[in-house]
């Protein structure tokens, strides 16, 4: 007696599984339970997604709008009137000085041409204010301009506000000539003011020997300054 056996396949059972399992479907249709195509999972969200994508594009049109209104504000406009005035033309003051006179002034009785150690020559000056605002006076600089036996380091300036011209007068600003100018204003004026002021030149007593004969010739500047208003 042979012991062998005819072996079953192993999926035999799974096709009889799945043979029932179509039948039952097949029953279940007939009968009505399930019958109809069944619908995705997902056909139940559709609606309210889109529902709320519309609520939000319609928010954010809205926020533009307001935007929008409240960089532009109200579109009315209120009534406006306007008028001018006319002024009359504005004009520029202006400065202007004289001395005796002139502009660029030569003195003449300035007696210097045979100082001896120690003595002194003067001359009076008349400074005038030609124009428009008020200035200060003073002398802003002293050059100068030739020179013998070296006779400029030995000699010293004095400019003295006074009607009166003399020597050693006081309350003057005294220095040595070379590069003279007056450390404060010798005088204020008005417009149309005029101001007296005497000029001293003096040969230094222990001048030396050395410059006899010597001579100097210098140009002193005299500056007008406008003030400030107060």
């Amino acid at each position: 007696m042979s012991s062998t056996r005819e072996r079953r396949p192993r999926h035999a059972a799974d096709a009889g599984a799945t043979a029932g399992w179509t039948r039952r479907v097949a029953a279940a249709r007939r009968c009505g339970r399930g019958a109809g195509r069944r619908a995705p999972r997902h056909s139940a969200t559709v609606a309210p997604l889109r529902a709320r994508k519309l609520l939000v594009v319609t928010a954010v049109l809205a926020l533009l709008v307001l935007a929008i209104l409240a960089g532009t504000g109200s579109t009315s406009a209120l009534w406006t009137g306007s008028r001018t005035v006319t002024g009359p033309a504005v004009r520029s003051g202006s400065t202007g000085l004289t001395i005796d006179g002139q502009t660029d002034h030569a003195l003449p009785n300035l007696r210097v041409a045979a100082l001896a150690p120690g003595e002194s020559a003067t001359a009076p000056l008349t400074v005038r204010n030609t124009g428009t605002t008020p200035v200060s006076i003073r002398v802003s600089g002293t050059e100068v301009t030739a020179e013998v036996n070296g006779l400029a380091d030995s000699l010293t300036a004095s400019v003295t506000p006074s009607v009166t011209c003399s020597a050693g007068l006081p309350g003057g600003q005294t220095g040595a000539l070379r590069d003279f100018a007056t450390a404060s204003p010798l005088g204020m004026l008005a417009p149309g003011g005029e101001l007296a002021i005497c000029l001293e030149v003096r040969l230094d007593g222990a001048a030396p020997g050395s410059m006899q004969g010597g001579s100097a010739d210098f140009v002193m500047t005299f500056e007008a300054t406008q003030e400030r208003p107060a």
